[in-house]
């Protein structure tokens, strides 16, 4: 964190596995919203004003307590989008946890996730192609039900819209 000039996600993408450390440095509580729920972070109060969020929490909530003491103590948001004057804002409000690989709740995560991909590449692997028909007889009719969705463009599909299916004009029966 000491040499960010802008905290917030990597790459746009949220490290689900991540924490940090927000710290309530204010002299007023910090009222958070996340999901339609309060999160209380009670102001400069000893240990109690410093609590671990995931990323997500950690960015939405660092940049909402930093921009509210930035307006109160330069009576503007006029620098609210300059990251070197957030900069010391966010270095006192939120710091980086290193990622504890030997951590049991870690290495169920990476565990988790790599089922996860395994699964859905394995899914991927296991459909089959749809086969093209041999024959023009294994071809699916196009029935009323099917033609309603071609009801604007073609003369199967207007007469379906109207419930009184026609034969097509030029095909021929096989």
């Amino acid at each position: 964190m000491a040499n960010k000039t802008h905290f917030g996600p990597t790459e746009g993408i949220y490290n689900p596995v991540k924490r940090y450390a927000f710290t309530n440095w204010t002299v007023e509580d910090f009222l958070g919203q996340w999901n339609g729920d309060t999160v209380t972070i009670p102001c400069n109060a000893g240990p109690r004003s410093t609590v671990t969020l995931p990323e997500y929490l950690a960015v939405k909530f660092t940049r909402e307590l930093v921009d509210r003491e930035m307006i109160r103590e330069l009576g503007s948001s006029a620098l609210l989008s300059v990251p070197s004057a957030r900069a010391p804002y966010e270095q006192k409000t939120v710091r980086d946890i290193p990622l504890d690989e030997t951590d049991p709740q870690v290495q169920l995560m990476v565990m988790q996730a790599r089922d996860q991909v395994m699964a859905d590449i394995t899914a991927q692997i296991n459909k089959e192609a749809p086969k093209a028909p041999a024959s023009i007889a294994e071809m699916a009719p196009i029935n009323e039900e099917a033609a309603k969705g071609l009801e604007e463009f073609t003369e199967l599909g207007k007469a379906a819209k109207k419930r009184a299916p026609q034969k097509p004009k030029g095909v021929a029966t096989v």
